[in-house]
Order: structure tokens, then C-alpha cells, then sequence
């Protein structure tokens, strides 16, 4: 469908059971002959791969929808290695395998999952290094480790092999952003959506409005998605992400939505986190350490069980959980995104190293000045140096981003009187 949500054609085929690995060809050929006017982008390379290793594919997918716990995240992985090496010409085990990864690195904070995603791309370019999906599965990585010029190297291959292909201009985003030109990530961001207003990309361009500082332009994009499938994943987690900057309480709500269907692992630190903000600290905590002790030691698990004890006037048991924080984020700092090095800074602020807290904010604020996980440690690091006019600042930044004042009613910023209970 075109924006506006038209339906401009329908069509119906019918597969063999006993052949999945038909249903992409019967699909792409329907395609084609319904949206006639539009030019096929071909792919590099089709796939080899044995019908009973496609079904187990299909089968897979169907199975892990929701991301699970990471015995069921070793299983998948597994599941993977076996079809790519009954058929080692399918591209997309590989990719999946890579994304997998990638997704439960993001969500349990371990470098080994890299490792692996590393590996598995090594494999996949010596099979087909121009495939449009194996630079979509370089992109990934290439993020992750800030790697300018392995996204200039991908941005040139992709302009050469398929200059229309919506994969060339979401690589054109990520070198822009790696680059620190946020303005022009989010213009490509906002063009691709006018050529490819999918899903996928509307997700995206959320989330470059978000860290550009405009929350509200982030909930529009998003509304785009969930006016059409109000049970979109994705939007729905970044649409409960932006609002817990900015409505806590209804952040909490769609935390709690996707609570209910099974998306416990991806969600249950930011759950706790709109209780901590919203003063619910005993809620925040209980949660907080069932993550943790259920094997989640993402860093954003160990940063909000220390703000909760410390809240709780427990400095000793925070401080333990403080330096938690800072042993997990400092051996993969120079790679790690915005938000871990924010918790970072944060967690060396709270136990006094003052000097590291502001070199390497200094380096945060370089890189993404307008994005909220910049923002509130700048404030924070400003208000322990005691320069309360900085700090006042950024708390204005945060406010003029559309952010909720909330943030700023800890304990640790009673000296500057902005918690309404004591000002």
C-alpha cells in the first residue's frame, strides 16, 4: 500500500505444501505482475537451498517471533548453523543468524554475540559479498563497531550494484550518523520514508527523530505504523521508548501490553525504569533484580537496581551495583552505542570519578548532542561538579526537546530544588 493506505491491487496463489521453497518465486512473480508500473530491483544472487532446509526455515521463524531467553536464543542460533550448513548458498540463514545476534546482543549487553554475528558475516561475504543482504548484515556490524570507512566501502558497493534499492540509502543513514552529521541522517531517513514509506523504514526515521531531539515527529512516524497494525512490535517498543522520555506513565502502559504477549526480555528494564522515574522505586527494584538474577546483566539492568537503592538511601549496596555498571560497559566502550556509554558516565558520576565522567561525556556530546541519552548524564555530571548554571541548561535542553521534567526529581538533584516536593 501507498501512504493513505489504499489497497491498490490484490492477487491470490497457491503453493504446494510439500514445496515451501517455492512460495518467494510464487510471491515475487505476483509482484511483479501487479505493480507493473514500478521496475524490479533484482537481487545479486538466488538462493540455493534444499526445500526440507526452507521448511525448517519457514518453521523456525513461525516458532521465534517473540525473543526469548537466551537458552532459547542458543537454540535458534544453532537451528541456524544446521540449515546454513545443509545449504550453504541460503542467504538469508545467514543473515537471520546475524540478526539474531545482533538483537540479542542488544538486548543482554554480550559481546559474545558479536563474536559469533562476526564469524557468520565472514562466512556470508565469501558466499555473495554484494548481496544486498549480506550489506544489509555488514551495515549491522559495521554500526556497532562505529566503523566509518567500512560504511563508506559498503555505501560505494551499494551505489554501484543497486543505487535504488532502499538497503543503499539506509546504509547512506548509518554512515551519516556513524559521521556525527545527524542532520543529514535524518533528511535521508525522511527521504527513504517518501520512497519506501514500509514499516521497517517508519520505524527508523523514529528513532532519528527521537535522538535529533523531536519526540513529537518520532510518535508521528510511529502512528503511521499502528494505524495500520496496531500490534506492530517494533513501533510499539519504540513508541513505548519515546514516551518514556516524555510520558512515563504511558510508557508503562505499552511496556505493559508487550509484557502480556511475551516480549519480556526486550522490554522489562525500560518497564521498570518509567516506575523508577514515577517514584514507584520498590516496583522498580523488585523488577529490576528479578531481570538480573533470571540472567540479565544488561548494563541498563545494573545502572537502574543501583539508582533504586541509592534512592532508597542505600549507598552501600548501590555503589556495589555502580561499579557493576562500569565493569560491564569499559572493556567494549570504544564500540559500545550512545546509551551504554551514557550509563557509563552515569554510574562514574555517582561514585565520584568526576574527571573520566566528563571526558568521556565530552566525547557522547560530540558525537549525538541532542539525543536524551546525552543529555541527562550531561546534567547529572554537571550538577555533582557543582556548576548548577550547565546544569540548569541542560535540563532546559531536555525540556525544550519535548522530555519529561520527571527525570530530574531524583534525590541526586535535590541540591538544585527541582524536585516539586522540595522546591
Amino acid at each position: 500500500a501507498e501512504p493513505g493506505n489504499q489497497v491498490l491491487w490484490t492477487d491470490t496463489l497457491t503453493v504446494l505444501e510439500e514445496q515451501p521453497d517455492l512460495v518467494r518465486e510464487a510471491i515475487r512473480q505476483a509482484v511483479v505482475e501487479g505493480w507493473s508500473e514500478r521496475p524490479l530491483v533484482e537481487g545479486r544472487s538466488l538462493d540455493e537451498v534444499r526445500p526440507e532446509d526452507f521448511r525448517r526455515y519457514v518453521d523456525l521463524l513461525a516458532r521465534s517471533e517473540v525473543m526469548p531467553n537466551e537458552e532459547q536464543v542458543a537454540s535458534k542460533l544453532d537451528e541456524l548453523q544446521s540449515i546454513r550448513g545443509s545449504s550453504p548458498r541460503f542467504l538469508d540463514a545467514y543473515a537471520t543468524e546475524v540478526d539474531t545476534c545482533w538483537y540479542a546482543y542488544k538486548i543482554f549487553g554480550k559481546t559474545s554475540y558479536l563474536d559469533r554475528a562476526r564469524e557468520v558475516l565472514t562466512v556470508m561475504q565469501r558466499r555473495d559479498s554484494e548481496a544486498m543482504r549480506t550489506l544489509a548484515a555488514s551495515t549491522r556490524i559495521a554500526e556497532l563497531d562505529h566503523d566509518a570507512d567500512a560504511l563508506a566501502q559498503l555505501l560505494q558497493t551499494a551505489r554501484r550494484v543497486a543505487p535504488a534499492h532502499p538497503q543503499t540509502l539506509r546504509i547512506a543513514v548509518s554512515k551519516a550518523t556513524i559521521d556525527g552529521d545527524l542532520g543529514r541522517a535524518l533528511s535521508i531517513s525522511r527521504r527513504l520514508v517518501r520512497l519506501h514509506p514500509s514499516a521497517r523504514n517508519l520505524v527508523d526515521l523514529a528513532k532519528q527523530e527521537r535522538i535529533n531531539g523531536a519526540p513529537l515527529r518520532a510518535l508521528e512516524a510511529l502512528e503511521r505504523v499502528l494505524v495500520v497494525d496496531p500490534a506492530h512490535t517494533d513501533a510499539l517498543i519504540q513508541k513505548a521508548n519515546v514516551l518514556s522520555v516524555t510520558d512515563p506513565r504511558a510508557a508503562a502502559e505499552i511496556y505493559a501490553q508487550l509484557l502480556e504477549s511475551g516480549h519480556r526480555f526486550e522490554v522489562e528494564a525500560n518497564w521498570a525504569t518509567t516506575f523508577l522515574v514515577t517514584g514507584q522505586v520498590a516496583p522498580a527494584l523488585e523488577t529490576y533484580r528479578r531481570a538480573i538474577e533470571a540472567g540479565n546483566r544488561h548494563p541498563v539492568n545494573l545502572l537502574g537496581l543501583a539508582d533504586c537503592y541509592k534512592a532508597l538511601g542505600d549507598t552501600r549496596q548501590a555503589d556495589i551495583w555502580y561499579q557493576q555498571v562500569i565493569d560491564a560497559v569499559a572493556p567494549q566502550r570504544e564500540t559500545a552505542p550512545i546509551d551504554l556509554r551514557g550509563f557509563e558516565v552515569q554510574a562514574l558520576a555517582h561514585l565520584g570519578h568526576i574527571t573520566e565522567a566528563r571526558r568521556l561525556l565530552d566525547e557522547m556530546t560530540e558525537l549525538e548532542p541532542n539525543n536524551p541519552a546525552t543529555i541527562y548524564p550531561a546534567a547529572l555530571v554537571a550538577a555533582f561538579e557543582g556548576d548548577f548554571d550547565r546544569a540548569r541548561a541542560h535540563r532546559q535542553h531536555w525540556n525544550d526537546a519535548g522530555f519529561n521534567d520527571v527525570w530530574f526529581h531524583f534525590p541526586w538533584f535535590d541540591p538544585m530544588g527541582w524536585n516539586p516536593d522540595t522546591e
